[in-house]
């Protein structure tokens, strides 16, 4: 403890089931930074997992809207995102339809995404990965200004 005291830093029990227990003399402060700045580290590395978004061909407008809005949030968030298109009964007959149906939700209502291969088809589903873009997403400040200026054709 006098010589934690004399250089200004505090006495860490490292290991306490040790025998005899273990201590360090540390920047205690410096210390709990560190393991923060790993603990975010690691959050990162998780950051690598697929998220699925499950559509399906008759899926509806606002549900689309709420999935894209879904994927967005993932997309901007760092992590891969897998358009997972389930077709049912006729549908199957059919499935150069669902395979367009995929690309087409993937590059009109997610133009910043990269493709991450071409859709595959596996049973009676039709899957496709976007990676986020490189570069990050760009800024969407122009339009939140032009959202906040005042109309012409308002009241």
């Amino acid at each position: 403890m006098a010589k934690a005291r004399a250089a200004e830093l505090d006495l860490v029990e490292v290991a306490p089931q040790a025998d005899p227990p273990v201590a360090r003399i540390m920047d205690f402060g410096k210390f709990q930074y560190e393991q923060k700045k790993q603990a975010k580290q690691q959050k990162k590395q998780r950051a690598g997992l697929v998220k699925e978004i499950r559509l399906s061909m008759k899926i509806g407008a606002h549900d689309l809207d709420y999935r894209l809005e879904k994927a967005r949030a993932f997309l901007a968030d760092g992590q891969k995102v897998k358009f997972n298109l389930m077709m049912k009964g006729r549908e199957n007959a059919n499935p150069k339809a669902a395979m367009q149906r995929v690309k087409d939700i993937a590059a009109e209502h997610v133009p910043e995404a990269e493709p991450d291969g071409e859709p595959t088809r596996a049973g009676r589903s039709i899957s496709m990965i976007v990676a986020p873009p490189k570069g990050g997403f760009k800024d969407a400040a122009p339009d939140a200004a032009a959202d906040a200026a005042p109309r012409a054709d308002a009241p």
